[in-house]
């Protein structure tokens, strides 16, 4: 069984030295393909007390290539409020083609190198997995690439009222959308 590695304060997730800043480069051609158990539900960790939408925690394909998820930036803003993204998706009806915390869980386990390739150093978001945690606040899983004495692919929790810098987000879409 892959380890999990689990952030609680998304403040740690960009400190100095703990973000890949440039992708790994692999002597051999990494293996993009992502392969998800859809059967179960997800394991969350305790501060998640509950999850906003149930319905679309076996949602995804079974397998998809990770490199050919589709991508939305958020480079062009300064700054990025989670409610603010977390409304657009469920108003816009993009939400559904979100990954989720399955999805995350199945490209940490590919590994940095394949993460760092395709995302750089970028916060993934998992927005199909949003929840509340003990306080009743919204929280949203995002993975990234965590390089120092982890160097792995770490799923970390933010609070949605926190603001992040726009070009350190990613939003993947399935592309069935």
């Amino acid at each position: 069984m892959t380890e999990r590695h689990f952030l609680l304060d998304p403040e740690l997730t960009f400190g100095e030295g703990t973000v890949v800043s440039e992708p790994i480069v692999s002597e051999s051609k990494p293996d993009f393909l992502v392969k998800v158990e859809r059967q179960t539900k997800p394991v969350y960790p305790l501060i998640v007390k509950s999850v906003l939408h149930p319905e679309l925690e076996l949602r995804g394909p079974e397998e998809f290539i990770v490199s050919s998820l589709r991508k939305c930036f958020y480079a062009d803003e300064k700054t990025v409020n989670h409610e603010v993204i977390y409304r657009r998706l469920v108003f816009g009806k993009i939400l559904p083609f979100c990954l989720n915390l399955q999805d995350g869980y199945a490209i940490q386990a590919k590994g940095i190198t394949v993460f760092c390739n395709v995302f750089g150093s970028k916060a993934v978001f998992l927005w199909a997995s949003t929840g509340r945690d003990q306080d009743g606040e919204k929280i949203v899983p995002f993975a990234f690439g965590a390089n120092g004495t982890v160097n792995q692919v770490v799923i970390g929790w933010a609070k949605m009222n926190q603001n992040w810098n726009g070009g350190q987000c990613i939003t993947p879409l399935h592309c069935e959308q």
